[in-house]
């Protein structure tokens, strides 16, 4: 089950939260507190363009990785739960994509014409037991817009999706490449998702709230304009 061409996402059944960035609230983070078992877990409204790697290759047009391949069906593979088409709390029967013996993947974002994707995210299915994962993101100057930092993995290894996480953002500033990385190699991730007019089916709470949501301590954000490589 493919997709690569613009789907219509509507709102998500439980609304992921979103912490704001300090500057001009042009920027919103989302925190990886939520579960997400298929598309319409996404946070964002709209039509976005959305490669689930059930093909077996990352083929979608307008985004290159630095890193990584597709992994196949299989008992340790750990895809978005719908992907088989049943929600049964299990990933073996689809395609995740995995960072093979390296700890980031970086995806890269060529833009349509002048424009470039104002949402971008992940979804991580499976890594080692408590993993410190990092979400970094740049905009389309290259210049570092912020970063989530979380722990997630559980001790189990047999595709199952209780674990599975959406890390992502939106920004007016255009978003240039996004990395996804742990302190372990061989992580998996799936539903890799970006579009072009800001929109979002959650709610961004304020920032009081937010940092006191579950999942939130070990989130930072950057508010500084710099460059930083990936």
């Amino acid at each position: 089950m493919k997709t690569t061409t613009l789907i219509t996402i509507g709102a998500a059944s439980v609304a992921l939260s979103a912490c704001p960035a300090a500057t001009a609230a042009t920027t919103f983070f989302f925190n990886a507190n939520q579960s997400y078992v298929n598309s319409g877990s996404s946070p964002y409204a709209g039509s976005v363009q959305l490669e689930n790697f059930e093909d077996g290759v990352l083929n979608l047009a307008g985004v290159t990785a630095n890193g990584g391949k597709v992994k196949g069906s299989g008992s340790k593979t750990d895809s978005v739960d719908g992907d088989d088409g049943n929600i049964n709390g299990l990933g073996n029967q689809g395609h995740s994509f995995t960072s093979g013996n390296k700890k980031s993947i970086t995806f890269h974002f060529s833009g349509q014409g002048n424009a470039m994707p104002t949402m971008a995210g992940v979804v991580w299915t499976d890594g080692k037991h408590d993993s410190t994962v990092t979400f970094k993101a740049w905009d389309k100057n290259g210049d570092f817009i912020g970063k989530i930092k979380v722990t997630l993995g559980d001790l189990v290894k047999t595709g199952t999706t209780g674990e599975d996480r959406f890390l992502g953002l939106t920004s007016n500033k255009g978003i240039s490449k996004i990395q996804i990385a742990s302190n372990y190699a061989g992580f998996e991730i799936d539903h890799l998702q970006f579009g072009y007019a800001l929109g979002l089916s959650a709610v961004p709470l304020p920032p009081a709230v937010a940092m006191g949501l579950a999942g939130l301590a070990g989130v930072a954000m950057m508010g500084r304009r710099r460059r930083a490589a990936a």
